[in-house]
Formats: structure tokens, sequence, C-alpha cells
């Protein structure tokens, strides 16, 4: 009986791949929330950004850009939580899941 359960297309099958594959779009989001973290923490700490130039040449910049400094470390620990905990945790966990289903 244990044996017709894990066959291919069994109900329960259906229902395992059926929640791999919802968690399949936590991964995606998790993964564009990381990439766009990483786009901001760059775009962040641009010199052009730090320390603005005005259009015409002077010396001195326009200001000093305190935020674009300090967001940066916040900005890496938030991208790394993101790319090193649920997604890779949900990626290896399909991956498991698929591998002893399939084989």
């Amino acid at each position: 009986k244990l044996r017709s359960v894990l066959d291919d297309g069994s109900d329960f099958n259906k229902q395992v791949y059926a929640l791999i594959g919802d968690t399949a779009e936590i991964e995606r989001a998790t993964y564009l929330a990381a990439q766009t973290t990483d786009l901001l923490r760059n775009t962040m700490s641009l010199p052009a950004n730090v320390n603005p130039k005005p259009l015409v040449a002077q010396e001195r910049t326009l200001h000093k850009c305190e935020l674009c400094e300090r967001i940066n470390p916040p900005l890496s620990k938030v991208s790394d939580a993101l790319t090193n905990g649920l997604a890779t945790a949900l990626a290896g966990s399909r991956e498991q899941v698929d591998k002893q289903l399939a084989g």
C-alpha cells in the first residue's frame, strides 16, 4: 500500500509537487527582493550620490549624503539574509524532495 502512495501520479505525489510549486514563487520573490536591495545599496554608495558635485565646476561638493553612507551596512545585512536564508533553504528542500520522489 505504501508503494502505491509513492507511485508517480498518485494523489500524494501530486500534492507534494503542488506544495513544491507553491514555494517556487516565494523563492523568486526573495531573489527579486535581494537583487533590488543590492541595486539600492550599490546606487547609494556611488561617489556621485555620496558627494554630489554641482553642474558648474567648483572645488567643493554640494553636500555629503549621510544617509548614503549609513544605509550601506543595514542593506548589506538585509541582502545577505534574503540570499542565504529562506531562499537557499527552500531551494535545497525543493531539490531534495524532487530527488527523493523521482529516485
